[in-house]
């Protein structure tokens, strides 16, 4: 086994699986699921063959996570389609809740950290639409191995000074409590530290699907894909 020059036999990469949680204990007439998303790393050689997972149970293992969620929706350009398809070439669309300060249409409630080896939960909560309404965008813990477990919003919106809602998407006033941002993880395995990164934890407040568009008798309609 070839061991990557500086570190202990192993680079990091970090895997993530997601699936619904349990369902709260209430009626079933009453809960939604709430997503998750679950993060491990693992102990790859210099030639990119996987050794093995590090989790927590091995006591050379340390992790300390870092997860950063927020949520910009408010803040940014409002919902027609992705500005990035060919479709939207040469279009412009306009961003929501015009002549509003951007900073204050941002609910993020900062950098959180967790060992984990610890046994607390660390909420997403500080975070704050137009200076007026706490948001909290889920939680984080690890599981009896160490490994990151992010869970998202409750599917909630809200409308701090009681804006109208007119549709479906874009309405001015409004927020949510979805989010997405990067986690990061600090290793330290035989004295050796590391960071393994992955791009982002989403937290969707209930499954999702991108938009598909189909033709029906002369007009446009927009489905979801369950």
């Amino acid at each position: 086994m070839r061991r990557p020059a500086g570190g202990p036999g192993f680079s990091h990469r970090s895997s993530t699986r997601s699936r619904p949680s349990a369902p709260p204990p209430c009626s079933p007439a009453r809960w939604q699921p709430r997503r998750r998303a679950a993060t491990a790393i693992y102990g790859y050689t210099a030639d990119g063959r996987v050794v093995r997972e590090l989790t927590t149970a091995d006591p050379e293992v340390r992790i300390e996570w870092a997860v950063h969620v927020a949520n910009r929706k408010a803040a940014w350009y409002q919902f027609r389609l992705a500005l990035d398809i060919p479709a939207m070439a040469g279009k412009s669309v306009a961003r929501r809740n015009k002549g509003v300060d951007r900073r204050k249409l941002v609910i993020d409630p900062g950098r959180k950290v967790l060992d984990a080896a610890s046994t607390a939960t660390v909420d997403f909560s500080g975070g704050r639409f137009l200076d007026a309404l706490d948001v909290p965008l889920g939680s984080m813990h690890t599981d009896a191995q160490g490994r990151l477990v992010v869970l998202g919003g409750r599917g909630h919106s809200a409308a701090p000074f009681n804006a109208p809602l007119a549709s479906f998407g874009n309405n001015d006033g409004w927020c949510d409590d979805t989010s997405d941002g990067p986690v990061t993880a600090t290793l330290t395995l035989a004295g050796h530290a590391a960071t393994a990164n992955r791009p982002h934890a989403a937290t969707p407040a209930a499954p999702a699907g991108p938009p598909t568009r189909s033709c029906l008798d002369g007009s446009w309609r927009r489905v979801t894909r369950p």
